[in-house]
């Protein structure tokens, strides 16, 4: 089993604030620094550390060895990974007290992948591999095409929830990823159960994860339903906490583990993840995932 995660890859400014700035406030910064993200880079480190094989496709510009040379040092293959863009994709990231984020989003290269890439990509994998998805891309119709016409297991962050997204064909995704706000935006529902009930109306074949944040998360199908209770985190960045929970799920489930499992193990490397600074420079391996909390 193969792993090809086709997503973006960012250069994260953040900015460690006290509070937010207010519309027509000057805020001072206490710090800034550059990271490595994007949910598509963030997913596939997790999925690596996590023990599974991961190509990573995609799309950087002049300025983006330093996104390669991460994914590289995670041990994903980057074979895949264009490198024409214009400028690669940035994230203004603001960190406040309370651990709290807010985050602008410039797609650059991750905006400019054509049809030919994807179809140059996706080509190589075959039924039994899996494909990882987000919306922060170009090509999201296509590359659901794609993954279908190959009989690839498709897992999707339908996230930024949008009407790009919301005019896809869905019906290739097996399983989908998503925070509580972005399956209330898919669904125009509020309640968990809800959200999963909707989504399982739509795609009774699917899987549905719903990551509730300190409420724990949810794993539904049309035959069963899991709950996992969150872990408790002193929050330095919650920033691509929800992208390290996504990794370590799919490689866990791909690895064959059952859902309750694995639903255990992307919990705790999420909560271990929002102790440190930037969305993706800390990913516990699985020897500390085990080890961790106890509960």
């Amino acid at each position: 089993m193969k792993l090809l995660s086709f997503g973006s890859l960012n250069l994260d400014q953040v900015y460690r604030v006290r509070q937010f700035a207010r519309p027509g406030e000057s805020v001072r910064a206490r710090e800034t620094q550059t990271f490595c993200g994007g949910k598509g880079l963030n997913l596939s480190i997790a999925a690596a550390a996590a023990g599974c094989e991961v190509w990573h496709a995609g799309k950087v510009g002049p300025d983006g060895a330093m996104l390669i040379e991460r994914l590289i040092r995670s041990g994903v293959d980057t074979t895949l990974i264009s490198t024409g863009g214009t400028v690669s994709g940035h994230a203004i990231i603001q960190v406040n007290d309370a651990g709290e984020n807010q985050i602008l989003i410039a797609p650059g290269a991750n905006g400019e992948i054509t049809p030919q890439e994807c179809e140059a990509a996706v080509r190589g994998f075959s039924a039994g591999d899996w494909l990882a998805l987000q919306n922060e891309t170009s090509c999201l119709p296509e590359l659901l095409r794609l993954g279908k016409e190959q009989g690839m297991t498709v897992a999707l962050i339908p996230s930024p929830v949008d009407g790009e997204l919301e005019a896809a064909d869905l019906s290739a995704v097996s399983y989908f990823i998503m925070s509580r706000y972005d399956g209330s935006a898919l669904t125009g529902r509020q309640a968990p159960d809800e959200i999963c009930g909707e989504l399982l109306r739509r795609f009774p074949a699917a899987h549905v994860v719903l990551n509730l944040g300190a409420q724990g998360s949810l794993y539904c199908t049309a035959h069963q339903t899991v709950h996992q209770h969150a872990y408790p985190s002193q929050i330095v960045d919650p920033t691509g906490a929800g992208d390290i929970f996504a990794g370590y799920f799919i490689a866990r489930m791909a690895a064959g583990e059952k859902p309750g499992r694995a639903l255990r193990s992307a919990a705790k490397a999420a909560a271990l993840s929002t102790a440190h600074l930037g969305a993706c420079e800390y990913v516990p391996t699985p020897l500390e995932v085990e080890n961790a909390y106890r509960l």
